[in-house]
Parts: C-alpha cells; structure tokens; sequence
C-alpha cells in the first residue's frame, strides 16, 4: 500500500473504533494536566516593593506603594541639582524571599517607568556576598514608559541579603544637563521555585507509559480489522491492557532515548547528540506492533524495526512529519493543540501499526478500507 491507501484504510479503522482510540488518550491527558498542576514544575513567585530609600532626589507626588501594580499612579522623584549637573539615586529592597525559592534558580526585577526630560537610567543589583553593585540595565529615557526585565540566572543565592532574605536594586543618573523626574508604575521581584525533579520525571514516566497503553488500544484495532475481528471497546482495552507487558518491555529503548533527547537538547552537549538520537527513535517506529502482534523479544522487535524503517524509508519518514506536524506545532495551540492531539494522535498511531502490518505481510490492500486476514 502507499501512503494514500494507509490513510484510507487507517481512517475506516478509526472510525470502527473511535471510542476505544480517543477515551484512553484523553483520559490520559487530563490525568497528566492535573498532575503537573499539582507538582512543582518551576514556578515563578512574585514579590513586591517592600523598602524604598531615596539616596539622592525629592519625592514630587505619589508613594513607593504606588508601584504595587502597572497602572497609571506613578512614584515621582525629582533630580537633584549640584554644581549645574542633575541626578537622582534610590535603592529598593524586596520583601522577603525564602531561599528555597532561589535554589539552583534565578531571581531577576521587573520594573517599567518614564522620565520628564530625557535622562540616562541606569538599573543596578546588589550582590551580597561582593557587597558591590552590579550593572543590570542602562539607557535613555524619555516621557515613553519603558519597561526593563532583568534576570540573573548565575549564582542567584548571591544576591539575596543572608540575614534577611531580600533583593535590592536601584536605579540613578548622574551629570545630567536637564532637570529630569522619575516616574516609577510598577516594580515586581521575581523567583523561580526550582521543580520537584523526583516528581516531574515521575510524572512524565508515568505519561509515556499511558501513551504506550494508547499505542497498544491502536495496534489491537489494525490487527483486529486486518483479521476481521470483531471487538467491542471493552475487547479492545482489555486486550491492550493483557498485552501492555509486552509493549512496556519493547518500549524502554526508545522510551530511554526519547527521554535523553527530552532532557539533553538544550545542554551544550545536546546538540551533539541530536541527530543519532533522532535517527535512533526514527529507526524504532514499528518496535511497538512487532512486539505486540508478533510477540516478538525485545531484542528481535528492535530488529525488525530497524530493517522496516530503513527498508521503506518514504512512507515512515512522512508518517513521523505528521506526528512531528501534531505534536509540535499544533500542539502548543492551547485548548485547539490539545483537542487535535487527543483526537489525531490515535489516528497516527493506527497508521503506524497499519504501515507495519502492511510492511510485515499481515495485511493486503485489496478493496479500499477493506479489511482482510493474515497472511500464512
């Protein structure tokens, strides 16, 4: 068969077994939404202004309060004169941050404001255990708000007070020609809580399990139409579930991999082993249906993967597009990419075990969408 005849026979297939195909995926993903949601995953705390001094400068209206939150109520200060040169200084102290929060972290301040006259701002931290300011940010500023984030990922423990767990930073100009005001709308600390990782990599082992079960509900629906059998939904899950075993010890190979590429690509290294990695999990695209319909050894389903994936290259090269299609750029899409995935996904799935059984000789494409038995 070629890609258009897997499709057509794989979408009757879906349509025979819709239920069985789509509940366990969905059930899946909300088990792993609400568990993610219940784990700390990185989360970021918010802390607001809690001490503002006025180093150099007058107050000309409002409160350090006022920054609380980004509206139009603004702490102004006015630039001070000395020897016909203008210039401003104020520090300000975060509230209290626990160190836990800061962990193998970052810490970085958020803070957007404007100038009456334009001045050069400069935006600086202070690190603790150098006692001494660091430079975050600098600029001209004009009467349009800007807004400066800063984050400081390296040693973030740094600048956080030992005694008092707070952050401080403050911003200044110096030898400015015009007289200039600050106007400050809103400051706001931030701290990434470090993840679980026991937790995370829990969860996201117990996902790839459940994706496995979901291939297996799609492997039993090709080899229960290719041998035109017929199986309820309770059939379907039932024998997928039997079976899971055989899927669990096919998949820890490409499982391990997918995991490595998962949690290596963004490292240094990572990149190196990109693409063997990807050439890796490519070559066990039909590991999962040799282990299950055949039940085939681990050993031998690796195997006879590798010689399908490379032996009809095209077909398995368009199939993982479309998953790389799904899962990556329709996936993201918020509450669409979630749909599309819990309704597409198994579909994908089905044409891959229906490639496979093709592949294998278990399956012949005579008749359109037309089932036929096994071959001996």
């Amino acid at each position: 068969m070629n890609i258009v005849e897997i499709a057509r026979k794989s979408w009757n297939i879906y349509r025979r077994y819709l239920l069985a195909l789509i509940l366990p995926l969905l059930a899946l993903m909300f088990i792993s939404l609400t568990v993610f949601a219940m784990i700390e995953t990185g989360t970021v705390i918010l802390y607001h202004e809690n001490r503002t001094e006025i180093v150099s400068g007058v107050i000309r209206s409002g409160t350090p309060e006022l920054m609380g939150e980004s509206d139009e109520k603004y702490f102004e200060v006015d630039a001070l004169e000395s020897g016909g040169k203008y210039g401003l200084e104020i520090w300000f102290d975060s509230g209290f941050i626990p160190a836990s929060d800061v962990a193998s972290s970052w810490v970085g301040a958020v803070i957007s404001f404007k100038s009456e006259n334009s001045a050069e701002y400069r935006l600086d931290i202070y690190n603790f255990r150098n006692s001494s300011w660091e430079p975050l940010r600098s600029g001209e500023v004009d009467q349009n708000e800007v807004v400066w984030e800063n984050i400081i990922s390296e040693n973030p423990e740094d600048y956080i007070n030992a005694s008092e767990n707070f952050m401080m930073i403050r911003i200044r100009t110096s030898d400015e020609e015009n007289a200039h005001r600050l106007g400050a709308n809103s400051l706001i600390y931030g701290a990434l809580k470090p993840p679980d990782i026991a937790k995370v990599w829990a969860a996201n082992l117990g996902f790839i399990l459940g994706l496995g079960f979901c291939f297996g509900v799609a492997i039993v629906s090709a080899q229960a139409a290719a041998s035109k059998g017929v199986k309820d939904i309770k059939g379907i899950l039932k024998t997928a579930g039997r079976k899971f075993p055989r899927i669990f010890a096919a998949g820890i190979a490409p499982a391990a991999l997918l995991f490595i590429l998962a949690y290596s690509i963004l490292t240094p290294w990572g990149m190196l082993l990109f693409s063997p990695m990807l050439l890796l999990i490519f070559s066990c695209a039909y590991v999962l249906p040799e282990a299950l319909v055949r039940s085939s050894n681990p050993l031998k389903s690796l195997k006879v993967s590798f010689k399908l994936a490379w032996g009809n290259l095209g077909v398995t090269l368009i199939l993982w597009s479309l998953f790389a299609a799904l899962w990556f750029l329709i996936g993201p899409l918020l509450v669409i990419g979630t749909i599309a995935i819990g309704l597409l996904l198994p579909l994908w799935m089905v044409m891959l075990s229906v490639t496979y059984m093709d592949r294998a000789g278990l399956m012949t494409s005579e008749g359109p969408g037309e089932e036929t038995g096994p071959k001996n």
